[in-house]
C-alpha cells in the first residue's frame, strides 16, 4: 500500500467516531515530458505534472479537464515567450492543507484563455471554516499571476477559492478581461473568509476590465504598484474597492490607480483607502470615478491613516500621506445601512491628506461619523453633517407642508360643501319666489332670455351642451359647470322649483333653434326622445330646425379623399332628412347645402347630383305647411314657393348675372318665381 494511503487510513481510524472524514488526498502521478510541439494537450490526473514538465516545449498548451493532485501546483511559471494557455472543461484540485498556490503562471507575452464553458473549480468548501487565513485549516491561495510581462488573461471563470483568488505581483503590461470569480457559496454560514478577488502588488500597467467578483473580502486590493486600472466591474458580497492596506511591506508605494465605472453591491464597504499607522509609504493619484453603491452595510467611503489590522484603530498617523485623491460621480443615495456610516475620513495631520478632489458625491442612508480628523476642506465630515442637517430640515419642512396641505384640503372640501348648500338654498328661494310672484306671461318673457338658444347643435347623443343659465349664477364650481354635460345636477329639484324646471324646459324646446348634421336618423331620434322628462316628446314643441348638409365627405382613410373630398352618395343625404316630417305644422325649417366646389362647373355637377334627393323632401315639407328656407353654400338664402322642381336647374345656373364674377353679391332674375331671395 502506498505510504500516503497508510498514513491517511491510520489518521482516520484514530479520529473520533462522529467526526466527518477529511477529503481524500490524491497523489501526484509520474509526469511524462512532451517533446517540442506546436500544440500540446494535457488532461486527467497526469495532465498537471505533464504540462509543468513540458511547458517550455509547447507553443500552445491546452488543459482539458485536468485533475490536479492534492498538494500540487499546476505550475506554468516557466513558459516560453509567446505561449498560449487554454483551459477547457473543468479543472479541479485535490484536497490538502497547505499554502499553495493551486495555479501559477508566469512569462513574457503569455496569452491565457478560458474556452467557452470552462471552469477552474477549487472546491473551496473543503477548506472553509469561517477563519480564512487567520487560523483553522491551512488554506492554499489559488492563482499566482506573477511576473507576467506584456501578457493577457481572458474569459477565465474561477469558482470557490479556499482563500485569496488572484495574486498579481511583479507584473508589467498585464491585461485581464472578462474574468469571473465566484465564491458566493462561501456566504452560507459565513464560512468563506479572506477570499480576496484581486490582490495587486509591485506591478505596473495592469488593467482589469469587465470582471465580476462574488466573495467575502476585498474585491480589489492594491497594496503597491503604479498605473493600475479596474474598470467596468461588478463587486458583490465583499469589502469593496480598496487601496491597501499600504505599509509594512517591501514596497509601499501606490501611484496612479483608477477605479472607473464599477458597481459595488451587497458589500461591507464601498470605497476604502487604508494607510497603516506607524508605517511609511505613499498613496498618490488614486481616482474613484463613476462608482455605484448599493446595499452597503458598514462604510460608504472610508479613507483612513489609522489602519492597524483593522479599521480605525487608535490615532491616525502621517507616515503614509494620501495625496491627490479624486472621488467623483459616486452614486449611493440611500445605499448605506442605517447602522453604517456614509463617509469616514481620518487623517493624521492637515498636511498628510492634500490635493483632494471631491465632486458629485451622493452617499447617504447611514449615520454621520463623529470622529473625522484633519479632513481636507473639500470633504469635511462636518460638511457632511451640515448637509445631513439640511436634509433633516428640508424633510421637516416638507412634513409640515404636507400637514398644511392636508388641513387645507379638508377645509376646502368643507367650504365647497357649504357653498353648494348655499347655492341650493339661494336657487330654490329665487325660483320659488319667481314662480309665486310672476304671472305666466312675464315668466315666458324671462324664459326666453334664460333658455332660448339661437343655435343648439345636436350631436349623436342628442344631449344639450349648455348648462342651466339660472344655477350658473349661483354655483361655486365654474369648472364643473363648464365641463358637465346635460342632464346635470344643477337642474336637480334640490336647487330649483320642479315646475320652474318644467316651464324652462318647455320654453327651451319651443323657442330654441336646433341644428343637425347629416347623421342618419338623428332628427327623428331627437324629436321622439323625452330627454327632460316632460311626459311627451319634444316634437310637440320644437318649431325651429336646421339641417346642414354637405355634398362632400372627407375620408381619413385616404389622403387624397381627406384633402379634396369625395361626393356623398344620394342615400346619405336622404337619410339625413329622415324625421323631418315629424315636426308640427307651421314649423320653420332651414336646409343648408354646401357643395365645397372649387369652380362653377364643379358646383353645378355636385348640386345637380343632390337635387333629385333634396327637393322632393323639401317640397313635401312645404306642402305640409312648413316655412322652408334653402341656403346654398352659406351665401344665398331662398324661401321655397310653388313647384320647386320644374325648371329649377335652368333658372339657378343659366340666369345671367346670377353670380357676380367675384362672388360678392347676388341678383335674381324677376322671372325666377320658384326661388326668390329670402331675408329675415
Amino acid at each position: 500500500m502506498h505510504l500516503l494511503s497508510v498514513v491517511a487510513l491510520t489518521a482516520s481510524l484514530a479520529a473520533p467516531a462522529l467526526a466527518a472524514p477529511a477529503p481524500a488526498i490524491t497523489p501526484a502521478p509520474e509526469a511524462a515530458v512532451v517533446k517540442r510541439a506546436t500544440s500540446c494537450t494535457f488532461s486527467g490526473s497526469a495532465g498537471a505534472a505533464s504540462a509543468s514538465q513540458s511547458q517550455a516545449a509547447c507553443a500552445t498548451i491546452v488543459l482539458n479537464n485536468v485533475a490536479v493532485p492534492s498538494g500540487t501546483t499546476l505550475d506554468l511559471s516557466k513558459l516560453a515567450d509567446d505561449t498560449t494557455v487554454i483551459f477547457e472543461g473543468t479543472t479541479t484540485w485535490g484536497y490538502k492543507e497547505w499554502a499553495g498556490p493551486l495555479l501559477s503562471i508566469a512569462g513574457n507575452k503569455i496569452t491565457v484563455k478560458g474556452a467557452t464553458g470552462a471552469v477552474l473549480d477549487a472546491d473551496g468548501a473543503r477548506w472553509w471554516d469561517g477563519k480564512g487565513g487567520n487560523g483553522g485549516k491551512t488554506k492554499p491561495k489559488f492563482f499566482a499571476a506573477h511576473n507576467l510581462k506584456t501578457s493577457s488573461i481572458t474569459n477565465l471563470s474561477i469558482k470557490n477559492t479556499p482563500v485569496q483568488a488572484v495574486s498579481i505581483a511583479g507584473c508589467d503590461g498585464l491585461t485581464i478581461t472578462d474574468m469571473t470569480i465566484d465564491d458566493s457559496a462561501g456566504d452560507t454560514g459565513s464560512l468563506g473568509h479572506n477570499t480576496d478577488g484581486f490582490d495587486i502588488g509591485t506591478s505596473s500597467n495592469v488593467t482589469v476590465n469587465n470582471a465580476k467578483v462574488y466573495n467575502q473580502d476585498d474585491c480589489v486590493a492594491v497594496n503597491s504598484g503604479t498605473d493600475i486600472t479596474f474598470q467596468n466591474g461588478l463587486c458583490s458580497g465583499g469589502h469593496g474597492l480598496s487601496i491597501g492596506s499600504v505599509g509594512g511591506r517591501s514596497n509601499n508605494v501606490v501611484d496612479t490607480v483608477t477605479f472607473y465605472n464599477n458597481v459595488i453591491q451587497n458589500s461591507v464597504n464601498g470605497l476604502r483607502v487604508k494607510a497603516s499607522v506607524g508605517d511609511t509609504g505613499t498613496i498618490n493619484k488614486v481616482t474613484y470615478n463613476k462608482i455605484t453603491l448599493k446595499n452597503i452595510s458598514k462604510y460608504g467611503a472610508l479613507i483612513e491613516q489609522n489602519y492597524d489590522g483593522g479599521d480605525l484603530k487608535g490615532t491616525a498617523g502621517t507616515g503614509i500621506p494620501i495625496t491627490n485623491l479624486v472621488v467623483e460621480n459616486i452614486t449611493g443615495t440611500g445605499a448605506v445601512s442605517s447602522s453604517g456610516y456614509d463617509v469616514v475620513v481620518t487623517c493624521g495631520s492637515s498636511t498628510s491628506c492634500t490635493g483632494w478632489t471631491w465632486s458629485n458625491v451622493a452617499i447617504t442612508g447611514g449615520k454621520t461619523y463623529g470622529s473625522c480628523t484633519n479632513v481636507p476642506s473639500v470633504t469635511k465630515c462636518s460638511a457632511l453633517t451640515i448637509e445631513r442637517a439640511r436634509r433633516s430640515r428640508v424633510h421637516a419642512l416638507q412634513q409640515k407642508l404636507n400637514a398644511l396641505e392636508h388641513d387645507l384640503a379638508i377645509e376646502a372640501a368643507e367650504t365647497r360643501l357649504n357653498l353648494e348648500q348655499y347655492a341650493k338654498s339661494e336657487c330654490r328661494t329665487l325660483t320659488d319666489m319667481f314662480m309665486l310672484k310672476l304671472p305666466r306671461e312675464l315668466r315666458d318673457m324671462v324664459y326666453r332670455h334664460l333658455s332660448t338658444k339661437f343655435e343648439e347643435r345636436i350631436d349623436s347623443d342628442y344631449f344639450r351642451s349648455t348648462m342651466d343659465p339660472v344655477t350658473k349664477c349661483y354655483s361655486h364650481d365654474e369648472a364643473r359647470w363648464k365641463t358637465t354635460r346635460f342632464p346635470d345636477h344643477f337642474w336637480n329639484t334640490d336647487y330649483v322649483d320642479p315646475e320652474f324646471v318644467r316651464e324652462l324646459s318647455i320654453n327651451y324646446y319651443r323657442t330654441s333653434s336646433f341644428v343637425f348634421g347629416d347623421g342618419q336618423g338623428l332628427i327623428s331620434k331627437f324629436l321622439n326622445t323625452d330627454q327632460l322628462g316632460l311626459g311627451f316628446p319634444p316634437k310637440e314643441l320644437v318649431s325651429n330646425l336646421e339641417v346642414r348638409l354637405s355634398a362632400i365627405t372627407h375620408d381619413r382613410g385616404s389622403f387624397r379623399a381627406y384633402i379634396f373630398g369625395m361626393p356623398k352618395p344620394p342615400e346619405r343625404l336622404q337619410a339625413a332628412l329622415e324625421g323631418l316630417m315629424e315636426l308640427k305644422s307651421g314649423s320653420n325649417v332651414c336646409v343648408q347645402f354646401s357643395t365645397e366646389a372649387k369652380c362653377e362647373t364643379e358646383r353645378r355637377e355636385l348640386f345637380a347630383g343632390a337635387l333629385p334627393v333634396l327637393f322632393p323632401r323639401m317640397q313635401v315639407a312645404m306642402l305640409a305647411g312648413y316655412q322652408l328656407k334653402f341656403v346654398l353654400d352659406r351665401k344665398y338664402a331662398f324661401r321655397l314657393e310653388g313647384d320647386i322642381l320644374e325648371g329649377l336647374e335652368e333658372r339657378l345656373w343659366d340666369m345671367p348675372d346670377y353670380y357676380n364674377t367675384d362672388g360678392s353679391s347676388f341678383r335674381a332674375a324677376s322671372n325666377a318665381s320658384p326661388f326668390s331671395p329670402y331675408t329675415d
